[in-house]
């Protein structure tokens, strides 16, 4: 499932330059009405070499419902409860957040010698 905005884009096109295309990489779904209702969310996870298609194997779509993990087939992703779609260039590099936590063993900042202040600053 791809978003090709190419005929959208103006001005000197680079046939070095990638085309426009997007490709959709997570779904989330609202079941219900203004007052309540039901949140799930489909993804796929990245390949490590880039942000194209990998709808098989280990990098295939995902259904989260509450604390349910299901594989789908890509087929099922997009419906008419479809509430935010997420894209991402096509051959963009795929960034992976920083780890926030710390290996158990770690030195804290206090540990390592840090003031008090040292240490609200950094958190």
């Amino acid at each position: 499932m791809n978003l090709d905005l190419s005929k959208f884009c103006i001005g000197q096109k680079d046939e070095m330059q990638q085309p426009p295309i997007y490709d959709l990489y997570a779904v989330i779904n609202h079941y219900g009405g203004m007052i309540g209702g039901h949140y799930t969310a489909y993804a796929r996870l990245p390949s490590d070499k880039n942000s194209q298609r990998s709808d098989v194997g280990e990098y295939g779509w995902r259904l989260f419902d509450d604390s349910t993990v299901t594989m789908v087939e890509e087929s099922q992703v997009v419906t008419r409860y479809a509430y935010v779609l997420f894209y991402r260039r096509r051959n963009s590099p795929v960034e992976r957040p920083p780890r926030f936590l710390r290996p158990v063993g770690a030195e804290s900042p206090t540990a390592a010698g840090a003031t008090a202040s040292q240490v609200r600053r950094t958190q």
